[in-house]
C-alpha cells in the first residue's frame, strides 16, 4: 500500500487482509453475508444482502469503516431481466449526510 500521511509517493509498507464469506438459503430466500479486516488503515466492512424467493428484488446493507471515513449503505437490489444484471437504489450515510444513489450492477459470481 502507499501511505497518503507520507511524504514520499516512493514509501511503501506492509498489510494484511482477512476475509469471510458465508451464503445459502434461508425462510422464504436466499442470504449472502461477508466481513473483511484490513490492517491498512485499520478498515473493515460488512455486508449482507436477502433476496426473497417470491420476489424480483433484494434488500442490502453495508457498514464501511476505515480512519478518517465511515458509510452505511442501504440498498434494494431489482432483477433486469437479464442474467446477472441489476438495477441498484438506495441511500448511503456518511458524516451524518444522506446521498441517495440510483446504478447498474453486474454480478460475475
Amino acid at each position: 500500500f502507499r501511505d497518503k500521511d507520507r511524504p514520499s509517493e516512493d514509501e511503501t509498507g506492509v498489510s494484511l487482509r482477512g476475509q469471510a464469506e458465508a451464503y445459502g438459503p434461508v425462510p422464504g430466500g436466499a442470504y449472502y453475508a461477508l466481513l473483511q479486516a484490513s490492517t491498512f488503515r485499520d478498515a473493515w466492512l460488512g455486508l449482507i444482502q436477502y433476496t426473497p424467493s417470491a420476489l424480483p428484488f433484494g434488500i442490502e446493507m453495508y457498514r464501511q469503516y476505515q480512519e478518517g471515513y465511515q458509510a452505511t449503505t442501504t440498498a434494494l437490489r431489482f432483477a433486469t431481466g437479464i442474467d446477472r444484471w441489476f438495477v441498484r437504489a438506495g441511500v448511503v450515510r456518511t458524516s451524518g449526510e444522506y446521498r441517495p444513489f440510483v446504478g447498474v450492477t453486474f454480478n460475475a459470481f
